[in-house]
């Protein structure tokens, strides 16, 4: 039976995981699903060392100074350790936070046909050749790893723009939040985000077994929003779940999926 495995990051900012797993497993009965704090999964001082060196060099605008890495290094293995720790959205390059965790994952012993999913509360971002400019991202999707980013699913889709215009004629804060509220997802809002992440977690099923986890049917699961009224839209008013082609891929599926999917080496 292949496995779903679940790295909790999250700080108490994740989703309601027991709600995903039943979600999930609505479409991917065939799946075994479990749920591992990461520090849990660090295993030994040398990885905890050598994860703690590679998240400073994956960490965006990091000084460059000996003396700010080395506190940098400090930090970051503090993090890791200290499960109560609740320092969130430091800012990192998405592919080499994949890779950093890469050895994590070895020492697991995920086996092939495995799929590795890691929620953090750290916001990941991702270098777009088109624009020459880094973008913040809900998802990285990978095999056998991906990782969600709960604070990405606020951060990352854009707000309306009118938030923005107004935000920049001085209108505080909060005055913006009960203007547009329903509008945008926040801090706190646990349903939202456990909403969101069952979407983001079809994605990284779809990625493993297909190569592609988006659709751009904005009525689907897999759909890449990049506005929150689209990540709304298609996470939590969404109401047909995945769409007609989507469905259909399940479906010529159904009598035996685990046999037919195809995982990468």
């Amino acid at each position: 039976m292949k496995e779903l495995i679940f790295i909790d990051d999250a700080r108490g900012m994740g989703p309601d995981t027991d709600e995903v797993f039943k979600y999930t497993q609505s479409f991917f009965p065939c799946l075994k699903i479990k749920k591992i704090l990461l520090v849990k999964a660090l295993g030994s001082k040398r990885t905890v060392d050598s994860l703690a060196e590679k998240f400073v060099g994956s960490k965006m605008c990091a000084g460059v100074s000996p003396s700010i890495v080395e506190k940098e290094i400090l930090f970051e293995k503090n993090r890791l350790l200290d499960d109560k720790n609740k320092s969130f959205g430091n800012l990192y390059d998405g592919f080499s936070y994949l890779e950093a965790m890469a050895p994590v994952c070895g020492g697991m012993k995920i086996r092939r046909g495995d799929a590795v999913i890691l929620f953090t509360n750290q916001l990941m971002a991702t270098y777009d050749e088109a624009d020459k400019r880094y973008h913040l991202r809900t998802a990285i999707h990978s095999v056998p790893l991906s990782i969600i980013s709960v604070t990405g699913i606020i951060e990352a889709p854009a707000k309306p723009r009118e938030y923005y215009l107004k935000k920049q004629a001085g209108i505080p804060e909060h005055e913006l939040k009960a203007e547009f509220a329903g509008r945008f997802i926040d801090y706190g809002d646990k349903r939202a985000i456990t909403e969101c992440s069952k979407g983001l977690v079809l994605q990284a099923i779809f990625y493993a077994v297909t190569g592609e986890p988006f659709c751009e049917n904005k009525k689907c699961r897999l759909f890449n929003a990049h506005w929150q009224e689209e990540l709304i839209a298609s996470q939590i008013k969404n109401r047909q779940g995945l769409c007609p082609a989507h469905k259909k891929i399940l479906e010529d599926a159904k009598k035996d999926f685990c046999k037919v999917i195809r995982f990468p080496s």
